[in-house]
């Protein structure tokens, strides 16, 4: 009767743990190794108080099912088991081929966002929290494991705002693990591994970046050589962790983004008289580059000239070619520039008649129909023949005006209508 007591409680688990852990996936673990011990019965007990020592990336407040520890058995690399959660209890399983307890010692274990075991090495990416400081005691074929993860070998860096393909510049961070010993070799993808995407744009990053003097230096760089850069009076120690606002929120970055081309726009007319940024008809690649500076010459400049700014103006109506060289990059393209005078887009013609007799005798109506045909609005201040009516209306861009005019019996004037654009004054008759 007392040992089928005994055997009744050694098949029970109890596990005395403070759950407050990140989840994370288990992948590429040999089949053959991964089987569950026959004929042992293990009781786990995790203690995990600290409200900093969690691999929590998603805040997870308990242990899910599939979060996973690897542990090696006093401290060696070909004894290494897998204890994972299902839900309720911890399994024990195997990761090497040969797995063995003695009557107590030590373990080193692991636990983080993400783990593999591949051909006898750990892989652990994203958060991490371990101990090396792990013990068990062997009471027949019960084990007793306990754990208490509570160290973390990196730092926490969230960044709200992070422009789409950049990475975060000279962060160690921790992949590669020798669990006899719990180190990790060093490697750095730019936070590419080892990172996560919160939000659109928010990411966080997890691993070591150099502190100087209490200052760190927080880089984002991109393949194409662009960067942004901003110091700040903190240190980042192993363990701590810091949220930022990105160059897409905070304007206080230093940045350096290289022009990768330039190309002419497909609206090349330019107003006699007017003078314009070269910006108006170029686009860069990138829109956000940080030098725009460029060089311009014209093909004719008693159509177009250039001033000392770089700004150009239409002299005569003509067309010209303005070559345009970039100062990063030395890249170049031709602007095909059409000077046109701004009347030849407004016209005014008579569309409608009407009649209309009064106490003063008969008229005849006369509709005029004001039509802009170019890009650009005109201000229209009157119309008329020797006596002028007032319009004072802006005349929209491809748009048109309806303006009715009285004269006596078979009048047909020239009707004058009058507009300004960027401050001069114009006129057209029908």
């Amino acid at each position: 009767m007392k040992k089928r007591i005994i055997n009744i409680l050694a098949g029970l688990l109890i596990i005395a743990t403070s759950y407050s852990l990140y989840s994370c996936n288990q992948e590429n673990i040999d089949e053959n190794t991964s089987s569950q011990y026959e004929d042992l019965v293990f009781k786990v007990s995790i203690n995990n108080t600290s409200a900093n020592s969690r691999a929590a990336s998603d805040n997870k407040q308990s242990w899910v099912k599939g979060d996973q520890i690897y542990a090696s058995i006093d401290a060696s690399s070909s004894n290494i088991c897998l204890i994972e959660f299902n839900g309720e209890d911890w399994d024990v399983k195997k990761l090497t081929e040969q797995v063995s307890f003695s009557n107590s010692g030590k373990i080193n274990a692991v636990h983080a966002d993400k783990l593999s075991y591949i051909e006898g090495k750990v892989t652990t990416f994203g958060d991490i929290i371990y101990t090396t400081a792990g013990t068990y005691k062997k009471e027949d074929n019960i084990v007793l494991i306990n754990l208490d993860l509570n160290n973390r070998p990196l730092s926490k860096i969230r960044i709200k705002g992070v422009p789409d393909g950049f990475y975060l510049d000279g962060i160690k961070e921790f992949t590669e693990l020798d669990i006899s010993n719990m180190s990790w070799s060093e490697s750095n993808s730019k936070g590419q591994l080892c990172s996560e995407l919160e939000n659109e744009n928010d990411y966080t990053y997890y691993g070591l970046i150099k502190n100087d003097n209490n200052n760190t230096t927080i880089k984002l760089i991109n393949g194409k050589g662009a960067y942004y850069q901003k110091s700040f009076n903190k240190s980042l120690e192993i363990g701590k962790s810091i949220i930022i606002d990105g160059p897409l929120i905070n304007n206080e970055w230093i940045a350096e983004i290289p022009l990768e081309g330039i190309s002419a726009n497909n609206q090349t007319i330019l107003i006699m008289g007017e003078t314009r940024s070269i910006n108006d008809f170029i686009t860069y690649n990138p829109s956000n580059a940080t030098n725009k500076k460029v060089n311009i010459s014209s093909s004719d400049e008693s159509i177009v000239e250039v001033d000392k700014d770089g700004n150009i103006q239409g002299v005569t109506i003509g067309d010209a070619v303005l070559i345009v060289t970039s100062e990063d990059g030395n890249y170049k393209c031709d602007v095909n520039v059409s000077v046109k005078d701004i009347t030849s887009f407004i016209s005014v013609e008579m569309t409608g008649t009407s009649f209309v007799i009064t106490g003063g005798g008969a008229y005849y109506g006369r509709e005029y129909t004001i039509k802009n045909s170019g890009d650009y609005n005109v201000y229209l201040t009157e119309i008329g023949t020797s006596n002028f009516t007032d319009i004072n209306k802006t005349l929209d861009a491809h748009s048109s005006l309806i303006k009715s005019l009285y004269f006596n019996f078979n009048v047909y004037p020239t009707v004058t209508v009058r507009f300004t654009y960027n401050g001069k004054a114009y006129e057209i008759h029908n």
